[in-house]
């Protein structure tokens, strides 16, 4: 009876290990996919900026199809952000014409529409937990603050008047939500990688009322991106 006790406890205690790790591996999924909601707003944006960005088109392509495949993976948790980001794909699919031609006027109003309404499907049944790794926890705040920034950051830009912004997140607090998360990272070659390039672009970002440079935000943010992403395993994770 002994035996039979120990051995059913130490299966419950297997069992409970990988629902921790499968919930952990969610948690982590859902975050990464939040960070692509941000994303596609920016690569839309540039490739109507730029009136047909190939490479901001291929990035915006294949950054849809991963985010698809993700969302179809969450559904039965999350059913909300399937229906979303299908209607995000549909959306970028039916104004790819208009965006290759560069309509500013008209198509920044309805992205902001359609891209809020992606946003706030994450709000509803957000989880109360986070990642349990603390260092994975933080690299993920750092993804989602440099997203948003980005975000916010190309849609003033691409507007022909100015300050029409997506979401209501202002780049100065996520400045310093970065901040915090980067201070916090054990990493230490990783943390000096990224902030000698956030050191780079922060000014930048903060003035985006003042001036513009649209090339070295994106050049810059991409390239932390990859930082954080590496790190992260993020490739792998959207292919699973």
């Amino acid at each position: 009876m002994k035996l039979t006790a120990f051995l059913g406890l130490a299966f419950a205690g297997f069992i409970a290990q990988v629902a921790a790790a499968t919930t952990d591996d969610a948690l982590l999924k859902r975050e990464l996919l939040e960070s692509f909601a941000y994303r596609t707003t920016t690569e839309f944006c540039l490739v109507i900026r730029n009136s047909g960005d190939k490479a901001a088109t291929a990035r915006l392509n294949e950054l849809l199809g991963k985010a698809q495949s993700m969302s179809q993976e969450l559904a039965p948790q999350w059913p909300q952000l399937e229906k979303q980001w299908a209607e995000t794909a549909q959306f970028v699919q039916d104004n790819q014409e208009a965006a290759n031609q560069g309509d500013v006027v008209n198509l920044l109003a309805k992205l902001q529409i359609r891209q809020t309404e992606l946003y706030e499907s994450f709000n509803a049944g957000r989880p109360q937990a986070v990642v349990s790794d603390r260092e994975k926890q933080n690299l993920l705040v750092l993804l989602d603050s440099l997203e948003r920034m980005l975000a916010t950051y190309l849609t003033f830009q691409t507007t022909l008047f100015g300050g029409h912004s997506v979401t209501e997140v202002s780049i100065e607090d996520q400045a310093r939500r970065f901040d915090e998360a980067l201070s916090a990272l054990t990493n230490t070659a990783l943390k000096d990688d990224i902030s000698r390039k956030w050191g780079f672009v922060k000014e930048t970002l903060l003035a985006y009322n003042e001036r513009s440079a649209v090339f070295i935000v994106d050049r810059t943010g991409r390239t932390i991106r990859d930082l954080i992403e590496g790190e992260l395993g993020a490739g792998q994770l959207a292919a699973e």
